[in-house]
């Protein structure tokens, strides 16, 4: 397969832990905690903390993943070894 295809691929799946820098990084620069809460029956939930609990976990778990070229039916090259 040609080499875009190759970086289609890459950029698919490094885009999450992009995505949760920015979210992390939105979410301190642009909020502050206690401004708004949320009452879902007995429970209060402040909406910037569960928003930081969300990114960093889609930051957690993208950079704790691997990619793999054989998950794509691509070829693996030796030079990303």
């Amino acid at each position: 397969m040609g080499t875009w295809l190759r970086t289609v691929t890459k950029i698919h799946h490094y885009h999450y832990p992009v995505l949760a820098c920015v979210g992390l990084i939105v979410t301190v620069v642009r909020s502050s905690p206690g401004t708004h809460h949320y009452t879902i029956g007995p429970i209060t939930v402040d909406a910037f903390y569960s928003t930081l609990l969300v990114f960093g976990a889609l930051l957690i778990l993208s950079v704790a993943d691997t990619y793999d070229p054989e998950d794509y039916e691509l070829e693996s090259d030796d030079a990303e070894r």
